[in-house]
């Protein structure tokens, strides 16, 4: 008898604590869910028409450094190299929930766009100095400016922004 009782506690046990389970399981994807819908990110294309003539001209400045001893010159280098690496690693584009398009490029560059005042945006190959790693790029025309990006998916960036403002 003390077996058949053991065996319903385990067996009573064993569908509330999943229920518990189940239930903590589907509140934290929930949440999560919102967490990530609050913002979009899309990250800057590295387009290798950019990419490749910085790393010859900072390589070749470099190696002369070395070989003519001037150090001076060198840590000169390794700073615009420290500035460049960390332009190419933090250059993005934020959608945020507050409809609001938040472009970081580097510790300087920053935009804050009202997504409601994009009125137009189309595709480019314009070369003019951007918060954008490629050539492959978009123009986005707003009130009070403009401004050049490269997301890596430009088709998935503008659905975004016209999930926002339908109007682009």
């Amino acid at each position: 008898m003390r077996e058949g009782t053991g065996a319903n506690k385990v067996h009573n046990l064993a569908p509330q604590s999943c229920h518990c389970l189940c239930t903590t399981v589907v509140v934290h994807v929930v949440s999560n869910f919102r967490l990530m819908k609050s913002e979009i990110i899309h990250k800057s294309k590295i387009g290798l028409e950019i990419l490749i003539p910085l790393i010859l001209i900072l390589g070749t400045v470099t190696t002369l450094m070395i070989i003519n001893g001037v150090w001076l010159g060198l840590i000169i280098c390794g700073l615009i190299v420290f500035f460049i690496a960390n332009i190419y690693t933090t250059t993005v584009y934020k959608i945020t929930s507050d409809n609001r398009l938040f472009i970081k490029c580097g510790m300087i560059e920053t935009f804050d766009i009202d997504i409601m005042e994009i009125e137009w945006i189309k595709k480019t190959n314009e070369l003019t100095s951007a918060p954008a790693l490629s050539i492959d790029r978009i123009e986005i025309n707003y009130k009070g400016g403009r401004v050049l990006v490269s997301p890596v998916d430009k088709e998935k960036f503008i659905s975004d922004l016209r999930k926002v403002n339908p109007k682009i």
